[in-house]
């Protein structure tokens, strides 16, 4: 009778308590800790819940409140994982009462490394320590050309060594002649004019499905304002979408990992969008390999020093 008169607060509000009154104590690095806690909590008196946070959450009220919902899982199958945290990986394991699981990633489009997979043995040795995983490496691509391919592994090895070493390179087997073409142009007006051009022509081959991908939210929407005034199909895709159908899609580097399309276009691949650095390689990466049949990559000023072979 006298615990069903202690009033269970919300899960939301027990870990605003936690990152107050915890995070000072667990990391050493005070400014970090700092800048964790005032962040945090900003997103939180927003009511918003970033990935990181979620886990988190979720843990604390299913150990308070538990789960409605039974559950019957054999199996489960988790894609992406190479943005997944190990502390992730717990609460799956915790709530859905099931070590059985296929995991799929692919560590070098892990553009959100700081949170996610470096090293699969490690991985593996952390989560499963019972030594019962099997651990197996897929080389070969079936969906993009040789080209197209190429010019990706080309891009991932500009990685710094002890960032690449448990990455591998994926092995095309599709051959595809004059399936990649780089172009510098003049202005950003130019390249939309170049864009227009090539969706028509891709069209006209019969292409279903037709990528520009900016680096960024601002100028993907840029992109969408000038091409919307000659075509009118063309979908901005942000991450508040929930789901991609085939057509003319403008999409930042970011939300393109996952997607694939018949072409794709990347708006300016020059050196100040596209950086020398382990993120900007990681996202031009994912953009490459986005593309299955053709890849148009236009530059203004100078080509990024990350497409130089």
């Amino acid at each position: 009778m006298y615990f069903n008169e202690i009033k269970k607060k919300d899960c939301i509000e027990y870990y605003k308590e936690f990152i107050q009154n915890y995070i000072f104590d667990k990391i050493e690095n005070k400014t970090l800790a700092e800048y964790l806690v005032k962040n945090t909590m900003r997103n939180l008196n927003k009511n918003e819940i970033t990935f990181e946070d979620l886990a988190p959450i979720i843990y604390i009220h299913y150990k308070i409140y538990g789960s409605k919902v039974k559950k019957n899982l054999r199996h489960v199958i988790i894609d992406e994982a190479q943005d997944y945290g190990e502390f992730q990986f717990s609460v799956l394991k915790t709530i859905l009462k099931s070590n059985s699981m296929t995991i799929l990633g692919d560590i070098a489009q892990g553009v959100h490394s700081y949170r996610g997979i470096e090293n699969w043995k490690k991985f593996i040795d952390v989560e499963f320590p019972e030594g019962n995983a099997i651990y197996t490496t897929l080389e070969k691509t079936y969906r993009t050309t040789k080209e197209i391919m190429n010019k990706a592994n080309e891009v991932i090895d500009k990685l710094p060594d002890f960032e690449k070493q448990f990455i591998i390179k994926g092995k095309p087997v599709i051959e595809g002649k004059d399936s990649i073409h780089i172009t510098k142009l003049e202005s950003e007006d130019e390249i939309v004019r170049k864009c227009i051009e090539r969706i028509d022509e891709y069209l006209d081959e019969g292409f279903k499905s037709i990528a520009i991908i900016g680096k960024d939210i601002d100028e993907c929407k840029n992109i969408k304002k000038k091409i919307q005034k000659i075509n009118k199909n063309v979908k901005l895709i942000q991450s508040k979408d929930s789901e991609y159908n085939a057509g003319i899609s403008i999409v930042p580097s970011y939300l393109a990992k996952g997607l694939e399309f018949d072409s794709v276009i990347l708006f300016n691949v020059n050196n100040e969008k596209y950086q020398n650095n382990v993120l900007d390689i990681k996202l031009l990466y994912v953009a490459i390999t986005r593309a299955m049949s053709k890849l148009d990559i236009f530059y203004i000023g100078q080509k990024s020093e990350i497409l130089k072979n």
